[in-house]
């Protein structure tokens, strides 16, 4: 990508084009980047000047040469998370999509792991980087390059990569290939092999600020709402973009949320109120895996932006609520007495729907267990 084509981040594209100006790009990066403040479009940038020199992007871009056109480059090689296709002995790897990936970078750059992995039509299986996928890198990065320079191998969602993956990666990332570059961008760091990420100089993104979302909102010429975007984005591009196209996969969390908190408020006067509970677990179960992932995380932002209210930091408050629901007036039944175990219930249930348990069991685990905690009695002050 073009370093106007990027969000912000103005310090970290001045520090990685000096580090390809100076030949000091370390063999193995990882990009940090949880939340969308743009870990891929950072490490295409950091590609092409590898792969084409900053003096050729720069007359490519005043010349109106589309950044897409110059990740045509046969030394440049991507692997992300994949399901496999059909049943049988040939295990699918990156390249089996191609298209659907080079349709992701060209519209969705700041999108997530989750985000990538719903363009597959996954259902409930979860995507995954092989030991396959790793014996291809091997033999791509250890052919001679196309054009007698560089060759850069781009892993999306590096996070995914299995044990062995992981395993046989770090052999090669120990003995790199002559002008090899390994960049990896993960979310969440503490699902990478230690031994891996030592290999690599970290890259933690920060939050985009403020005013690089605004320039960014003003580049879209959309006027409606747009005011409060900075204010509400938090330093994510993506999530600017989720909420000025409305996501509908929000809405429908929030839907799905707000009927599991109001049964779960009459559940400690009515215990007939146990059925409904369950019913809705069964709604939920029935959402896809990465679906389910994705409304933990909402619902534990949903509970962050209560206790900011309840604590009286409303400076800080910024969720959009689409319904008339009033976070206002739920924000108080979250307090000291039960904020740890509702935080705990959401990272617990996430971890356990990582590991393929049954999504009906811990669904009703979540309902009841949220029923018990928000009718926890608030410590008197």
């Amino acid at each position: 990508m073009y370093s106007r084509e990027i969000i912000g981040q103005d310090r970290l594209k001045r520090q990685l084009k000096q580090m390809v100006l100076k030949s000091q790009v370390p063999h193995s990066q990882v990009f940090i980047d949880s939340v969308g403040f743009g870990g891929l479009p950072l490490a295409l940038y950091c590609a092409l000047g590898l792969l084409h020199g900053f003096t050729t992007i720069e007359a490519s871009e005043k010349s109106g040469t589309p950044s897409l056109k110059l990740l045509e480059h046969p030394d440049l090689h991507f692997v992300y998370p994949v399901i496999n296709k059909v049943s049988g002995s040939s295990k699918t790897v990156s390249d089996d999509y191609k298209s659907t990936w080079d349709d992701f970078v060209a519209h969705q750059p700041y999108g997530s792991t989750q985000d990538w992995i719903r363009q597959l039509e996954a259902g409930n299986k979860q995507g995954i980087i092989g030991v396959e996928e790793v014996s291809k890198i091997h033999h791509k990065m250890n052919l001679k390059a196309h054009h007698g320079g560089n060759k850069v191998m781009i892993l999306f969602g590096a996070d995914k990569l299995s044990e062995n993956a992981s395993n046989k990666l770090l052999k090669l990332l120990e003995e790199p290939p002559k002008n090899s570059f390994f960049l990896l961008i993960c979310e969440q760091i503490e699902g990478m092999l230690p031994t891996l990420l030592s290999r690599c100089q970290e890259i933690k993104l920060t939050p985009i600020t403020s005013s690089d979302i605004k320039s960014g909102v003003q580049k879209l010429n959309i006027k409606s709402g747009s005011s409060q975007i900075p204010s509400i984005s938090r330093g994510s591009w993506r999530k600017v973009l989720e909420d000025l196209n409305a996501s509908s996969h929000t809405i429908h969390f929030e839907k799905l949320l707000i009927q599991c908190l109001r049964a779960a408020f009459k559940a400690s006067t009515n215990k007939g109120i146990v059925i409904d509970l369950i019913q809705w677990a069964d709604q939920a179960a029935d959402l896809e895996r990465e679906q389910q992932k994705a409304f933990l995380v909402y619902a534990l932002e949903f509970m962050r932006q209560a206790m900011l209210i309840s604590y009286q930091t409303k400076s800080l408050h910024d969720f959009k609520i689409h319904s008339d629901f009033k976070i206002q007036n739920f924000a108080p039944y979250v307090h000291s007495a039960n904020l740890v175990s509702l935080v705990r219930l959401m990272e617990d249930t996430s971890y356990h729907l990582e590991r393929n348990a049954n999504p009906r069991i811990l669904f009703s685990h979540f309902a009841l267990e949220l029923a018990r905690s928000l009718n926890t009695r608030k410590p008197v002050s």
